[in-house]
């Protein structure tokens, strides 16, 4: 009430109650829910917006995730970004989603029934294996065939985005 942020749903204090372990800064907001090793992927729809392919998945425990994939030219940087940044978000105060940094071969992914993606003109379309072939195409392997992305663990709640730029400045 004197000039102090509330918690909230977006916002809570973590250092003005209990200062953080170096521990605690480390893991950020979870650590302990990466997408599962073992069993396939379904793929339940792909993000349409943004220059790189992503897709939410759903592990074999039912957890969500979406994988998001950097740059062909700047591999790690923006996954590296996201990752870091969100453990600095978090230790701030903010809340933020748990992020893994996972590789993964392309056997991994399968495509699920009714999983849909809308393409850059706005027609809703399915996603069959070959659609995931075409999404991945550009994407760098490594030497053992495996593609790197983030993983974000889906944030329970009703989904209010996407983000718009209409109202905003050009500059």
């Amino acid at each position: 009430t004197l000039g102090d942020v509330p918690d909230s749903s977006w916002y809570t204090k973590r250092h003005f109650f209990r200062r953080m372990s170096a521990e605690d800064l480390k893991r950020g907001p979870g650590n302990s829910t990466p997408p599962s090793p073992t069993g396939s992927w379904p793929v339940v729809s792909a993000k349409s917006d943004g220059v790189t392919p992503g897709f939410v998945i759903e592990d074999e425990r039912k957890n969500r995730y979406l994988l998001k994939f950097d740059s062909p030219d700047c591999p790690e940087l923006s996954s590296a970004a996201d990752m870091i940044g969100s453990k600095f978000f978090y230790a701030l105060g903010y809340n933020t989603p748990e992020n893994y940094i996972v590789r993964f071969r392309r056997e991994k992914l399968e495509s699920s029934d009714g999983a849909s993606w809308r393409d850059a003109s706005g027609v809703k379309r399915v996603i069959t294996e070959r659609v995931l072939d075409d999404m991945l195409r550009q994407q760098p392997t490594g030497r053992d065939g495996s593609y790197r992305a983030l993983a974000s663990r889906w944030i329970e709640g009703k989904l209010l985005g996407p983000f718009t730029y209409d109202g905003t400045r050009t500059d």
